[in-house]
């Protein structure tokens, strides 16, 4: 109902209220007016009543929409968000028609709003669980505006909110510490991690390692630093210097008993080495009967168990005295070039006669056209000796041990000597090559031996810049390589 309808109701209903007024009270006509008035008079209030719920539907429709998210479903069925503004629109009557805005697709800025976030939060966490203390400061006063958990753990307070406001310089145990670092940091634009005595709260000085570095928009610069708490690791750090100082001391005392040992045993032999050649000599000289005849043949006996016993005596301590100069670095090399053909050949005429009171057979296997050996003769010679009397020692009756060489695809020149005898376990080997260390078989009771002849063989390779390889097995036999480097092939 429009305006014009309203003004003639309300002039209506006045009239007929002023006929009631005025016709007879007991007319019909009074009764017809008060009725038609009345019905108007409730016409007219409906009337207002629903003009003002239109006054309120009006205003409540002028209201902007600004910013309005919603979420729409694309070709793909895959959700589109929107961000929507408008204003209301009315036509000529005042009546609400809709609204006339724009809508903008916010999928990928609130996709990229969501992933910062998360990252904002995965910062947190770092920041929060942290192992390291980190805090960030003012440049020019040193006062915290930031630290994590960690970081106020370490200085023993409990609220991050207590240790705010704190001054690092506050934490430092020497203050020059402080002022030499900002001296680097100035003149770097940073500080590499150093370790810094620091103190707290409830503390004793305590070691940490301390960096800084700039943090923030050029001008407005704040520092940020990280600080580890190394105080058990120093402790640690400590005791091992402090052991390996005590190791190298006993060290060194163990170094300088052993040169002692060994000068000890050097001239010893050599002070033993003279009365035994005489008793060599002399008993030699007996026995071929120089100063005289021996009448009686056990007299003749006697002097070659002399001889033998001398003989077995001066060995040992020849290898004493070959291992002492070894270990004190006094033994020195001379080198030529050798034919190992004429080597092994002399090596083995020195093993031969106990070979064949064994039946032992001694073979040379050697390939045409083999090189020249850049060694010591002598030195070459004992190795072989060594070798070959420990596979002649360990050999049973009617065994075989063979003597071979060549050089290998690597240019080495390896020297193997093998034998059928009883070989030896692992542990056995380790045994073996330990100095005075014996290997216990039971085969012949001639096997008696000073322990020192693997370990100085072994010495005496190495000496010519080589190495000794042992491949065995109980009852297989035992095959022992010297093998030289390429070096010392003489084409």
């Amino acid at each position: 109902m429009n305006i014009f309808a309203r003004f003639i109701l309300l002039i209506l209903t006045f009239l007929l209220v002023a006929i009631y007024l005025i016709a007879p009270d007991d007319g019909p006509l009074r009764l017809l007016s008060g009725i038609a008035s009345a019905l108007t008079l409730i016409v007219l209030i409906l009337s207002l009543i629903g003009l003002r719920r239109r006054k309120v539907e009006f205003n409540e429709a002028r209201e902007e929409v600004f910013n309005f998210e919603r979420k729409l479903r694309g070709d793909g069925n895959d959700e589109i968000l929107y961000q929507s503004s408008a204003k209301s629109i009315f036509d000529n009557d005042g009546t609400f028609t809709g609204y006339r805005g724009t809508s903008t697709n916010i999928s990928e800025r609130k996709r990229m709003e969501n992933e910062l976030q998360e990252r904002e939060q995965q910062i947190s966490q770092i920041f929060e669980k942290s192992p390291i203390g980190v805090g960030i400061a003012k440049f020019e006063t040193g006062e915290f505006i930031f630290a994590n958990p960690r970081l106020c753990e370490i200085f023993n307070f409990e609220f991050v909110e207590e240790f705010m406001g704190s001054k690092g310089p506050d934490f430092w145990v020497d203050k020059e510490d402080s002022h030499h670092f900002l001296e680097i940091y100035r003149e770097h634009g940073r500080v590499p991690p150093s370790e810094v005595r620091s103190k707290s709260k409830f503390r004793d000085p305590f070691w940490t390692l301390v960096s800084w570095d700039s943090f923030g928009a050029p001008g407005k610069e704040d520092l940020i630093i990280w600080v580890y708490d190394i105080d058990e690791l120093k402790t640690t750090q400590s005791e091992l210097e402090q052991a390996k100082e005590r190791s190298d001391m006993h060290w060194a005392e163990a170094e300088a008993a052993n040169r002692s040992k060994s000068e000890f045993l050097a001239n010893m032999s050599h002070e033993l080495r003279t009365p035994l050649n005489a008793i060599i000599g002399f008993s030699d000289a007996l026995n071929h009967e120089i100063f005289g005849e021996m009448t009686d043949p056990r007299q003749s006996d006697a002097v070659g168990h002399i001889k033998e016993s001398g003989e077995h005596l001066l060995g040992l301590i020849s290898d004493i005295l070959d291992v002492s100069a070894i270990e004190t670095g006094a033994m020195e090399l001379a080198e030529t070039s050798l034919d190992f053909a004429q080597v092994s050949k002399a090596a083995v005429r020195m093993v031969e006669q106990r070979a064949r009171l064994n039946a032992i057979d001694i073979m040379v296997k050697l390939p045409t056209g083999l090189p020249e050996l850049v060694a010591d003769d002598r030195r070459l010679k004992q190795i072989l000796v060594n070798l070959l009397s420990n596979a002649v020692k360990f050999t049973p009756n009617d065994g075989t041990v063979v003597v071979a060489a060549n050089v290998n695809d690597d240019g080495r020149f390896i020297i193997s000597v093998s034998d059928t005898g009883m070989g030896m376990s692992e542990q056995e080997i380790k045994t073996a090559l330990t100095r005075f260390g014996q290997v216990s078989r039971d085969t012949r009771s001639d096997q008696e031996g000073t322990g020192l002849g693997l370990p100085l063989t072994r010495d005496l390779i190495e000496l010519h810049g080589g190495e000794m390889e042992i491949s065995s097995s109980p009852n297989a036999g035992t095959i022992v390589s010297a093998i030289f480097p390429s070096e010392r092939v003489n084409h």
